[in-house]
């Protein structure tokens, strides 16, 4: 290694590599690219290292169902059941109507589809209850006679 470095030609090697690692820092850093060089809107997928964006540097409420893959998607609705029931009510007064989850699953919330006959609800009094299992809708006929009315309960598990 000595017979390497004596004379100019090893002097001037050792000089050179001494230079490089002293000043190939600051020489880093005066490229480095900053936000200022991006242009809005260029950076995707293919420009940013795996695990480079986590958590701390995504906003709340930033991300819709376009940012997250097919298999970050289907987990969303891993475990959702929709049940399908008719209320049905035979009084004009009205009265809290169960539409219940399945055994082993838990209620959520529910909805009022589009059909129906003779019925009316009212809207915003409706809640979930734990002892029944089940979304409880306060609904009544429009008119004499019966009514009923479509709801789609959501249920986890």
């Amino acid at each position: 290694m000595r017979d390497l470095i004596k004379g100019r030609a090893g002097a001037a090697v050792v000089a050179a590599a001494i230079l490089l690692a002293v000043f190939s820092g600051g020489a880093a850093a005066a490229y480095a690219i900053t936000s200022a060089d991006i242009v809005d809107e260029t950076i995707q997928k293919r420009d940013v290292g795996p695990s480079a964006v986590g958590t701390s540097e995504v906003a709340n409420g930033s991300l819709g169902l376009v940012d997250l893959s097919a298999d970050a998607k289907s987990k969303l609705t891993e475990g959702v059941t929709y049940v399908d029931h008719v209320l049905t009510a035979t009084s004009e007064e009205f009265t809290f109507k169960p539409a219940p989850c399945p055994t082993g699953t838990q209620v959520v919330t529910g909805f009022i589809l589009s059909g129906g006959t003779n019925a009316s609800y009212n809207l915003g009094t409706d809640y979930v209850d734990p002892a029944q299992n089940a979304w409880m809708v306060n609904m009544g006929t429009s008119n004499p006679g019966e009514g009923t009315l479509p709801v789609r309960v959501v249920c986890l598990g």
